[in-house]
């Protein structure tokens, strides 16, 4: 399947990024059970698109990406059924927006060995 991605350096510490990537998920052998005359299971068909800048220094990095992700056939699980059955739901849509922030303290500071690292990712289903 298609992936494009691109980078441009801004200078030493910013990097502005975007791609676009359409992938296929086959139907996993633990799905194959669910397919029926009434259930016609097909593979999952996904298009991404991302952009995001990053930000580093020495001790502090950071990175904001937005998505958006389009399936054709997602695929799902039927809640409350043994054996595990599935079903393809149809398209759906998906966006949102990911930070992502790392401090790393100087190795010879009184914080020496000091890392922090926090992440937040906000998704809306269409």
């Amino acid at each position: 399947m298609p992936f494009v991605s691109n980078a441009y350096l801004i200078n030493r510490d910013i990097t502005l990024l975007t791609n676009y990537t359409a992938s296929f998920g086959p139907v996993q052998n633990l799905q194959l059970n669910s397919h029926t005359p009434n259930n016609p299971f097909v593979p999952e068909l996904a298009k991404t698109i991302e952009a995001s800048t990053r930000w580093k220094s020495k001790k502090l990095s950071a990175e904001l990406t937005i998505f958006n992700i389009r399936l054709d056939n997602q695929t799902q699980q039927v809640p409350g059924t043994l054996p595990e059955t599935f079903m393809n739901i149809g398209k759906t849509k998906h966006d949102g927006i990911e930070t992502v922030i790392d401090y790393a303290s100087d190795k010879n500071g009184s914080l020496a060995g000091l890392s922090v690292f926090a992440n937040y990712t906000y998704t809306r289903t269409l």
